[in-house]
C-alpha cells in the first residue's frame, strides 16, 4: 500500500529537525515505521506549513513522489540496546517533484487524506493506491517505476547512496568533541569515522595494506590532516579525514611525510579537502618541502 513521507523544512521547536533527509536521495525515520518502510513501496512527500526562512505555507502539501529502495539501519544506532530506539535509512528511486505542490485540502474543503487531524503528525503513514493515483495526477506526474538496478561494482547501489548520504551530512566543519576523564582528549571513535573505516575496508590510503587480526577482523585508524585540537583546530569532517594502518597514523602525526593526493587511494564517493592537504604539508610536515601535488 502507498505511503505518505512527512519530510518538514522545520518542525515546532526544532524537536525533530536532527533527521537526516536528503529530499530526493534518502530518508531517515525512527523505528515505529520500520514495518511500514519496505522496498518497491510507492509513495508521495508531504510536508507542513513551517519553512526554512521563518515564512508559513498557506496550507501543508505534497510536493512529489518516488519509490522505496532499499533499507537499512542507521550505523549510529549500532550500539544501542534497545530497539525502539534504533534508526533506519531508505534509498530513493524514480523520485519526482511535482511542477506545482498539491495543496492538502480539496476544494470542497475536505483534506485528502481522511484521517484525523493528529494522525497528520505520524512521520509516515498509509494511503491507499485511489488516493495515491489521485494525489499524483493533481501533481501533474506518472511516476515510473523502473527495474531495481545491478550492483555497482563498488559495493551494492544502498551502500553507495547510503556512504554518500551520510558522507554530505559529515561535510559540516565541527569543533572537535572533548570529553573529560584523568585528562581531556579528543573523542575519534565517531559515526562518520566507523564510516569511512567501513567506506575503505579498513585499508591504508597511503600504502594500500590493510591490518588483518584474528577472527577475521581488519584492524585501522582515522587520521585528521589538518589535527584536531589547539592550535590547528582542524574540522571533524569526512575532507579532513584519512583511513590510515597504525605505521602511517604515527608518520602522520609526527609530520614525518608529506601527503601527495596523487598518489592516495581515494574513493570514489570521499572528496579530501585540498586546503587541508596543503595545511599539512606547510605547517605540519617537520621539514617543509616544494609542494608538488597536482589537482
Amino acid at each position: 500500500m502507498p505511503l505518505v513521507l512527512v519530510e518538514n523544512e522545520r518542525t515546532v521547536g526544532g524537536r525533530y529537525d536532527s533527521w537526516q533527509d536528503l529530499t530526493g536521495s534518502c530518508y531517515h525515520f525512527p523505528n515505529a515505521y520500520r514495518n511500514l518502510v519496505q522496498p518497491r513501496e510507492r509513495f508521495v512527500y508531504y510536508r507542513g506549513v513551517r519553512q526554512k526562512e521563518g515564512k508559513r505555507r498557506p496550507q501543508p502539501e505534497y510536493f512529489g513522489c518516488g519509490v522505496i529502495d532499499e533499507v537499512w539501519r542507521d550505523v549510529t544506532t549500532y550500539d544501542v540496546a534497545s530497539k525502539r530506539d534504533w534508526k533506519w535509512f531508505c534509498s530513493i528511486a524514480s523520485f519526482t517533484r511535482f511542477p506545482n505542490p498539491v495543496p492538502w485540502r480539496r476544494d470542497s474543503g475536505e483534506t485528502l487524506e481522511s484521517i484525523p487531524k493528529n494522525l497528520f503528525g505520524n512521520g509516515v503513514r498509509r494511503i491507499s493506491d485511489r488516493l495515491f493515483e489521485e494525489i499524483t495526477a493533481r501533481g501533474e506526474v506518472t511516476l515510473e517505476v523502473h527495474p531495481k538496478p545491478l550492483n555497482s561494482d563498488i559495493q551494492t547501489l544502498h551502500d553507495e547512496e547510503r556512504i554518500r548520504a551520510f558522507l554530505q551530512l559529515s561535510t559540516i566543519d565541527v569543533p572537535a568533541e572533548r570529553t573529560r576523564s584523568v585528562v581531556s582528549r579528543l573523542i575519534r571513535d565517531t559515526p562518520l569515522v566507523r564510516m569511512m573505516k567501513e567506506l575503505y575496508s579498513d585499508t591504508c590510503q597511503v600504502c594500500r595494506e590493510s591490518l588483518h587480526l584474528p577472527g577475521g577482523r581488519q584492524y585501522s585508524e582515522a587520521h585528521h590532516i589538518k589535527p584536531l585540537g589547539r592550535p590547528h583546530n582542524g574540522p571533524d569532517s569526512a575532507q579532513n579525514l584519512l583511513i590510515l594502518c597504525p605505521n602511517h597514523h604515527v608518520l602522520c602525526d609526527f609530520g614525518a611525510i608529506r601527503l601527495d593526493p596523487g598518489a592516495l587511494l581515494i574513493h570514489p564517493l570521499h572528496q579530501i579537502g585540498r586546503e587541508y592537504i596543503e595545511y599539512y604539508n606547510a605547517l605540519v610536515v617537520a621539514t617543509p618541502q616544494p609542494a608538488t601535488a597536482q589537482w
